[in-house]
Parts: C-alpha cells; structure tokens; sequence
C-alpha cells in the first residue's frame, strides 16, 4: 500500500510520497491523498484499508464492494453509496499488448483486468492488478507536469484517460490483423483453411467490443451522476472544477466510442473479406466450368466423326477410299479450328485478372 500527497494545483509544491497512513483532510483543506494497492495486497492490508476510509469519511467501505475490488474477473461498473462513489475500470495488461505485438500480432495474448477505485472528497483509492503498480509511472508524469489534479476525481479520470489510450494504441495491432487475415483468405489459387482461428479470433473483436460498451456504460453513468450535481448552488471555483470533471468524462467517452467504432469497423472488413473469398472461389470455380466446357465443346464434332466412322457398315463413306483416313482427320483438324476460331471470337479465351 502506498500512500501519495497532492497539494492544490498552482501552488509550487511537489507531490510527496508519504511512508505511513497520513492523517485526515479537513474538509476545507486544499489538497488530498492518492492510496494505491495491489489486489492480492488487499487481504492482508484490509483492516488499514478500512482505518484510512474511516479517517476520511463517517462509515467504511461496504462488504460488498470489498467483494468487488477482490474480484479479478469483475467487469466495467459504476457504484455509489452515501459517502462514497466506486468505480471500476478493465484495463490492459501492457506485458501482454507488448506479446501481442511480437506474436504475430495475435489478439489471443490480449487479457484485461479490473482497475477499481473509491472516490471520496480528500481520498482516491485505486487497486490494480499485480504487477501494474502506477504509482510510480503516474507520480513521475505528475512531477513533470505543473497541471497538477485538482482533486481525486480529476485524478481517477486522468488515470482513466491513460487506460483508455491503451486502448486507442491497439489500433495498430487490430489493422495488422486484418491485413493478416485479408492476405490469409484473398491468396490467389490457395485454399482456406483456417477457420477455427478466424472464427477464435472474431471472439477477440466481440469481447473486446464488449468490453468497451462496459466502460462506455460505467463512464456513461459516472457522468450523470454528475449532471446531477447542482451547480446554482456551487461555488464558482468549485463549479469550474465540475465543468473540467465534465470535459474529462465527455472525453474518455468519447474515446472508448472511437475504440468501439473502429473494432466495429474491423468485424465489418473481416466479414467482407470472407465474401470476397467465397465470390473469388467462386469465379474461380466459373472459369473452370468455361474452360472444361470449350475443350468439351471443341472435341464434340470429333467424337461425332470418330463415332461415324467408328460403325460396323461396310458402305460407309470413304470407308474403302486411299485417302479416308486424311480426308476425315482433315474434316475433325477443320472443326476443331472452327470452334476454337468461334469461342476465341467470343472472347472465351480471353484471360481474367487473378482475383
């Protein structure tokens, strides 16, 4: 568990690091405290967990939402109780996007995780996943960055924010694999046959779609409730603090939005890529037919000849001629040529593009 002091923006102050349980805000007081946590920390530094809450509000966190911050596998939602607001965010796992990218670019690597956070009026809370402490990673941007947040929930949608491009990032890896998979079934005079991995990998575009209407539906009802909010009765910095929480959300909303229309874009391709495939197999398959039925149509008069002449008739024709022999292969040579004069006419000898 580590603990991290903010002060009031434009102030000159640093933000400090803090080795122990800091002691409650006032609630007039400029500033507040970012607590973060590991989630296989939370067993054990429960009890201080509850402690810090305390100190900042009149109850402490309800059973279950315990239950819910321990959940690894727990979607995107948004939840609120009279002293408190809980949010809950999938995000990323960046050791796996970096796999991704050097596995051919395979979203079957890719694996989300609940990034949660309580929000009170002087304390943000976030547990992540292990191995994905911000602590660090974000304090150091802040230390760069005189734009310092003005409170936990300024703080908890910049962290958002940073997820979010995560997200924005995979765009490159999700063209790559539909290049991959346009190449795969549009590959001339070769057979399909990958369809279990295409079909796995449009499960990964489904979820991931999923996963992103989860988060537009938690940002979604994160804004609301502060639409809610009556800003007549609002101080004016305290209402330009609201207005900047609403740029944020309308934002982030705005970018999941993008993520969705772009996966939804990807499906899109890849379905009609498959078309494509199945109406090239198709032509394929006609240009065949037509070259199968010209040589057919071209040996049809010689099979006629050949039978004519093949019958057991002493008075045939030319049967007992010198010359019947050349005279009949002169007749098939000259059908023949005929017919390969008319269909080259036609232009059924003509070549096609490969598709």
């Amino acid at each position: 568990m580590n603990f991290y002091q903010f002060p009031p923006p434009n102030s000159g102050a640093a933000v400090r690091s803090l080795a122990a349980l800091p002691p409650a805000f006032p609630t007039d007081a400029p500033g507040f405290v970012w607590c973060t946590l590991a989630r296989s920390e939370l067993a054990a530094q429960l009890n201080a967990l509850q402690d810090l809450v305390r100190r900042y509000s009149p109850a402490s966190l309800l059973q279950l939402h315990l239950s819910d911050l321990a959940n690894a596998q727990h979607p995107s939602r948004y939840d609120y109780s009279s002293h408190y607001e809980m949010l809950i965010f999938r995000q990323l796992q960046h050791s796996c996007t970096a796999e991704a990218q050097q596995r051919d670019h395979s979203l079957s690597s890719l694996k989300t995780a609940p990034a949660c956070f309580v929000l009170l009026d002087k304390l943000l809370i976030t547990v992540y996943d292990d191995g994905t402490d911000w602590g660090g990673e974000f304090v150091a941007r802040f230390m760069q960055d005189a734009r310092l947040p003005h409170s936990p929930a300024d703080l908890m949608l910049r962290l958002i924010n940073a997820l979010v491009d995560d997200y924005l990032n995979l765009r490159k890896v999700l063209g790559l694999r539909l290049q991959h998979w346009q190449g795969q079934l549009l590959r001339p005079n070769t057979p399909f046959a990958a369809w279990s991995a295409l079909l796995a990998e449009r499960a990964y575009f489904n979820d991931l779609a999923s996963i992103c209407e989860d988060q537009h539906d938690t940002m979604q009802e994160w804004l609301d409730g502060l639409l809610e909010q009556d800003a007549d009765t609002q101080a004016e910095t305290a209402s330009l603090q609201r207005d900047v929480l609403l740029a944020r959300s309308r934002d982030i909303i705005g970018h999941i939005q993008r993520v969705n229309q772009y996966v939804s874009k990807l499906e899109t391709s890849i379905e009609n890529a498959v078309q494509i495939h199945f109406s090239a197999q198709a032509n394929r398959a006609n240009s065949a037919m037509q070259v199968l039925t010209v040589i057919a149509a071209i040996f049809l008069p010689l099979n006629f000849v050949t039978g004519f002449f093949g019958m057991n008739f002493d008075d045939l024709p030319l049967i007992h001629h010198t010359a019947g022999v050349w005279l009949a292969i002169l007749a098939m040579l000259l059908a023949a040529g005929s017919m390969a004069w008319f269909f080259w006419r036609k232009r059924y000898w003509t070549q096609h593009e490969e598709v």
